[in-house]
């Protein structure tokens, strides 16, 4: 929880950075995620789910380490590697699909894009309306470094206290 507030108040100090305020009823998750907030506690909860997983294999007799455990390091690596990819990438059809560092002319795009059909076969995202404060809701290079950064720190102060504490 440390590791979210830090990335709140990162992101509150920055100078290009836009509250989110919306009207929109609390089903229609469409006009409540196209801000800057939303990302943050995708990246974090996501990234603390398999971190979570890492930590809390370890114990038991019966348990490989981590470093021995190929299946958990494959899952693992297997749910991180996209994230970081939504970090660290912009403007793409995937980034979009996730409301992640998407901007308005991308995500009017996706409506048809082979990605909406493969990720939301119920649904379609993307189309004709862009509900951010901003014709943008990407991060700067430099915050999104930071923000894996953050992230890895939490991962690395997590394994500290659950091994020492």
């Amino acid at each position: 929880l440390v590791t979210m507030v830090v990335l709140l108040l990162l992101l509150y100090a920055q100078p290009w950075f836009i509250p989110f305020h919306t009207k929109a009823e609390l089903h229609n998750w469409q006009a409540r995620s196209d801000n800057y907030e939303a990302p943050l506690f995708f990246f974090f909860t996501t990234w603390m789910m398999v971190d979570t997983a890492v930590v809390y294999s370890a114990g038991h007799l019966f348990r490989e380490s981590a470093w021995r455990n190929r299946p958990l390091q494959l899952v693992a690596c297997g749910i991180c590697t996209p994230v970081v990819l939504l970090v660290l990438t912009e403007h793409t059809v995937f980034n979009c699909a996730f409301k992640v560092n998407c901007d308005q002319a991308t995500y009017l795009r996706i409506h048809t894009a082979f990605i909406n059909n493969f990720l939301f076969p119920y649904e379609r995202i993307g189309g004709t309306e862009w509900f951010g404060p901003a014709q943008s809701t990407t991060y700067p290079p430099s915050f999104r470094f930071l923000v894996l950064f953050v992230l890895g720190m939490g991962s690395v102060v997590h394994h500290l206290v659950y091994r020492y504490v």
